[in-house]
């Protein structure tokens, strides 16, 4: 018998929290007099799909529950599994963030696509190094060259080995 987790709930729970914070820190946002959106409209934006993706999780684990706890014997209580995955994706993500200004973007990119994708359940090493090699440079290349957005390039050798990552000025 399987036992039952309770990961995707919480994470659903938390998702819908900060999508909620999301559009409301986005409403304080001043508007503006030349775009109809203005400055929250993108975090306002991504707070409502964070919202509505969040309730759609949490449905669906509501249901999966429900069908589970019907197939359940009774007196045997389920069991809460912690779900690591997410957290340590989560937990990556944070060092991700701490360390950008020194290391720079396409840097902890690289690292942070293998921690990724080997915690998504991806064990062949040569896949994680192809995926998270071209993940990293599509999308320096289209934000640095197309969209025109610096990402942070960290200091001394990292910003030369993050320069020559994103082909700086390469369109």
């Amino acid at each position: 018998m399987k036992k039952k987790s309770y990961g995707d709930l919480v994470l659903s729970l938390i998702i819908i929290a900060l999508s909620v914070f999301f559009v409301l820190e986005s409403k304080k946002l001043p508007e503006s007099r030349y775009d109809i959106l203005g400055p929250g409209g993108w975090p306002g934006a991504v707070g409502l799909a964070m919202g509505v993706l969040g309730i759609v999780l949490l449905v669906r684990e509501l249901l999966r529950l429900k069908k589970s706890g019907e197939e359940e014997a009774e007196g045997e209580k389920a069991k809460f599994r912690f779900p690591y995955k997410t957290w340590g994706i989560f937990a990556a993500y944070v060092v991700v963030g701490l360390l950008l200004k020194k290391i720079g973007f396409s840097i902890l990119m690289f690292f942070y696509m293998i921690i990724t994708l080997y915690l998504l359940g991806e064990r062949k090493w040569w896949k994680i190094l192809l995926i998270s090699v071209i993940a990293t440079w599509v999308v320096s290349v289209v934000f640095l060259n197309l969209l025109g957005i610096s990402m942070p390039e960290g200091k001394g050798i990292l910003r030369t080995i993050n320069r020559a990552i994103n082909m700086k000025n390469l369109f």
